[in-house]
């Protein structure tokens, strides 16, 4: 788990079917303002034919919302603008946590599964969300 206490850390990974000789996550607490950055690394995946990218996220506040974008620094290439919102140091109400252990396999039911969980994604069903396993959505 990122972070030493509650709501104060992150993990980000991503997907690239290049090598990033600089892996990084540009972050902040404003959407047009993603001056924070973090460094990250790089695993070659052999079975995908991809690379994963890791960057941990640290010092972040409980309960605060946080606009990021995955790329690659030495190419000033990033995704588009992602958030995701830190627990509160402090439950006031119990924690709703979705875990899924496989997708399946993507040409087969792994839609289903991948919309159902969008569709929860929207209502803010979940306050933490997990995958194990394959998380290839092509």
């Amino acid at each position: 788990m990122a972070g030493e206490s509650v709501g104060t850390g992150m993990s980000v990974m991503w997907q690239t079917y290049l090598q990033s000789d600089s892996p990084v996550v540009r972050y902040g607490i404003s959407s047009t303002d993603l001056s924070l950055t973090k460094n990250g690394s790089s695993n070659w995946y052999y079975e995908e034919g991809s690379y994963n990218h890791l960057a941990v996220l640290s010092g972040l506040s409980p309960g605060t919302t946080y606009y990021y974008q995955a790329g690659d620094a030495s190419l000033e290439s990033y995704s588009e603008t992602f958030s995701f919102t830190t627990p509160k140091a402090t439950a006031t109400e119990p924690l709703k946590i979705a875990v899924v252990g496989d997708m399946g396999r993507a040409q087969f039911e792994s839609g289903d599964v991948i919309s159902s969980l969008a569709s929860h994604a929207k209502s803010d069903a979940y306050d933490f969300f997990m995958v194990f396993g394959r998380y290839r959505i092509c």
